[in-house]
């Protein structure tokens, strides 16, 4: 039965374990592109791996596939990560100031650490309601072909052996036109710049949380004469940058292709040592108590920490804690939240409907409860089920 648990009948993959697994792929990555899937159930902890390697390595990018479902989306993130890093991407930052102008319609935003190409996106003039876009896209490519000189002579150039010789006109046609091919072209300028990065000797992390998020039907781009999703497509992008390593962090097993290794890694329960562990650093040292909760969590990260949430609220008894013992994970975890619950009094309207939401800010919710007040969102992002995403975004964990 799951609610005895016994470490001599299971096999467990501990956290230091895992910390020792990144630690040789970062020396391996110098010689070849590592790509790694970590695999585990919900709440098992593969997130807080991934802010152990985002906190302890100063070389990390993350992308949260849940927060951020749409391509571009995902695409912005990273570049955004590069940047922080200290990475020019002479390529992709121009691409991406002309198409927010000229796709979405936007004026682009100036940022630290990015190019901001003014000369050029200025010349392209807000293009959504015009009727006739094949004249339009011929008018604006002479414009732009005339600027995409001087310090973005790299792009021209880049852009030349890819699309030809009218490559300005061809790559407003692809932007407007052709969207799959598109993206392609985005991420390869993304990839082209990271592999002409000034300081290729130093190895890159790129953390993909929640990557069971990223869709895996149906296949839309076409990669060496056949159909991939974009969950391949990311597998792609990871593989093929120079002195990285990529990690998929999912609820699923990958995908299995020929052409691509991925390394794979299940997180399990923790063994009891680990167990201890992160009980003593909780704040929860007596013995008695350790010995229950290991029992009742199976080892199960997301118990332990909602047990520890329970006594960060006030008295937590023996009684308390046998009272979430059950025959199924999925039992024990409900049983955890409905304790949690007894903290919300007066909020359950407010967390009802955020629980629904894979992630949350206060004006998304002042859309769905117009009468939101001051103080209950404060309440509310003070909860200890309540995870900060960072950006002011937040997350029942």
């Amino acid at each position: 039965m799951y609610k005895h648990f016994e470490p001599s009948d299971k096999v467990f993959v501990d956290r230091k374990e895992h910390i020792d697994w990144m630690t040789k792929a970062l020396k391996r990555c110098k010689d070849k592109t590592v790509v790694l899937h970590l695999r585990g159930i919900g709440g098992i902890g593969k997130s807080s791996l991934l802010d152990h390697w985002t906190s302890t390595l100063d070389i990390t990018i993350r992308l949260d596939c849940q927060q951020y479902r749409g391509f571009y989306s995902r695409l912005n993130v990273l570049a955004k990560g590069a940047t922080l890093l200290g990475i020019r991407l002479q390529r992709f930052d121009v691409l991406w100031q002309i198409r927010q102008r000229f796709v979405e319609g936007v004026e682009p935003v100036r940022e630290e650490g990015r190019e901001w190409a003014m000369e050029i996106v200025m010349a392209i003039p807000f293009i959504g309601s015009l009727a006739s876009i094949g004249n339009a896209i011929g008018t604006i490519g002479t414009k732009v072909s005339s600027k995409l000189k001087g310090k973005y002579g790299t792009l021209g150039t880049w852009l030349q052996t890819r699309l030809g010789k009218n490559h300005v006109t061809r790559l407003l046609e692809i932007m407007w036109k052709e969207p799959r091919h598109a993206e392609f072209l985005f991420l390869d300028a993304l990839l082209e710049d990271l592999n002409q990065r000034k300081n290729l000797d130093s190895p890159i992390l790129f953390l993909f949380d929640h990557f069971e998020c990223v869709e895996s039907e149906p296949a839309h781009w076409r990669y060496k004469a056949r159909k991939i999703a974009e969950t391949e497509l990311w597998y792609v992008f990871l593989s093929s940058i120079s002195n990285c390593v990529g990690v998929a962090a999912s609820r699923l097993p990958p995908l299995k292709q020929s052409e691509i290794i991925v390394e794979e890694s299940d997180l399990l329960e923790l063994d009891r040592e680990s167990c201890l562990e992160l009980l003593e650093l909780q704040g929860i040292k007596d013995a008695e108590f350790q010995e229950r909760i290991v029992s009742i969590s199976g080892g199960n990260p997301f118990i332990i920490g909602s047990i520890c949430d329970m006594a960060e609220g006030g008295d937590l008894s023996l009684e308390d804690i046998e009272d979430i013992r059950g025959e199924t994970l999925e039992e024990v975890r409900l049983k955890a939240w409905r304790k949690l619950f007894t903290e919300v009094q007066g909020l359950e309207r407010l967390v009802d409907r955020a629980g629904l939401l894979h992630f949350f800010n206060r004006r998304i919710l002042t859309i769905i409860i117009p009468e939101l007040k001051t103080d209950q969102w404060n309440r509310l992002i003070r909860l200890s089920f309540v995870r900060s995403l960072g950006e002011d975004m937040w997350v029942f964990h």
